[in-house]
């Protein structure tokens, strides 16, 4: 009898596992949480990420407004084209720090969402593989640690392992 899903359940982050919740053995429901990594160092990223983001923004509300203040003064030739092309370069490259400081918190919210490792699938779990206070190692160039295996239940393959000779008196029916 062989299980049709069998996932190896794996860390997407880094970390040191502050909690275990699951034993040997056990079923596990499809997005079950199986362990809980510490999230503080997750939540610090996500506070200097939200900061980079509330200073980036303040760079480019300034940067607005010297470009304003620049195209009018352009208009009336009282700043060089020069100095208005800088002005507008720097809103420019303000809007794009905002957009990456978005991204990186955007980012730090998923790391943080990855704290806590889940059952994708519904299935008994196998041997856990590690306890709390150990580290783990997510995905990456080194390759993320081995939690346990998850294999389905319901429904599953049964395998038959026959000689040619079995097979050959028995034809290429299959009987129910």
């Amino acid at each position: 009898i062989e299980a049709i899903e069998l996932v190896e359940l794996k860390p997407r982050i880094g970390g040191l596992i502050e909690k275990v919740l699951v034993s040997d053995g056990v079923e596990v429901k499809a997005g079950q949480v199986i362990m809980t990594l510490d999230e503080k160092p997750l939540l610090a990223e996500l506070a200097r990420a939200e900061a980079q983001v509330a200073r980036t923004e303040a760079q480019l509300a300034q940067a607005r407004r010297e470009a304003e203040r620049n195209q009018a003064l352009a208009e009336k030739d009282v700043v060089s084209r020069q100095r208005f092309d800088d002005t507008e370069s720097a809103r420019l490259s303000a809007a794009a720090d905002v957009a990456e400081a978005i991204a990186t918190r955007d980012l730090a919210r998923l790391d943080l969402g990855y704290a806590r490792v889940a059952a994708p699938i519904t299935g008994r779990i196998g041997k856990v593989l590690v306890s709390a206070g150990n580290l783990v190692q997510g995905g990456g160039p080194v390759p993320p640690t081995l939690i346990a295996t998850i294999a389905s239940l319901d429904p599953v393959y049964v395998a038959f392992d026959l000689d040619e000779a079995t097979w050959s008196r028995g034809g290429t029916r299959v009987r129910a």
